[in-house]
């Protein structure tokens, strides 16, 4: 999408409107509510993940210091001398998502990343365990 209307629009000045619109259109989908969080509302969310092992999985619950709108952030789960998991998305629903690994060979041996690839748009991602998380 993002290439056909960059060569749509080739040096022009577009509006969101107009970005938004182009989106819509190529993938069928209703985006109104992403730009009112994104674009329109101009809030860039700080990320945290707090994560505790409980037997051979990591539970843990990633915090946004927006306290409102839904989205999915990704969480990567690397254990050494393993191949790097898929990743899991994470609902974020008004500032809160809780998650769950799938069962780990060495849950304590394994490191958690927070979107490292920067598929979120944030101003900070940070990770942290902690042996007394609540996930109530």
């Amino acid at each position: 999408a993002i290439r056909g209307f960059i060569g749509d629009h080739y040096k022009e000045y577009i509006s969101a409107e107009q970005f938004m619109a182009a989106f819509q259109a190529e993938t069928e989908v209703d985006l109104s509510d992403f730009f009112d969080f994104w674009v329109y509302g101009g809030t860039i969310p700080q990320l945290s993940l707090e994560y505790k092992i409980v037997d051979d999985k990591i539970k843990g619950v990633i915090t946004s210091d927006v306290p409102f709108g839904t989205f999915d952030v990704p969480v990567y789960f690397t254990t050494k001398g393993e191949a790097p998991s898929a990743p899991i998305w994470v609902e974020v629903v008004d500032g809160r998502g809780i998650f769950e690994s799938p069962s780990l060979t060495r849950a304590a041996k394994t490191k958690v990343e927070l979107d490292p690839n920067g598929a979120i748009l944030a101003t900070k991602r940070k990770v942290k365990r902690n042996r007394k998380l609540s996930l109530d």
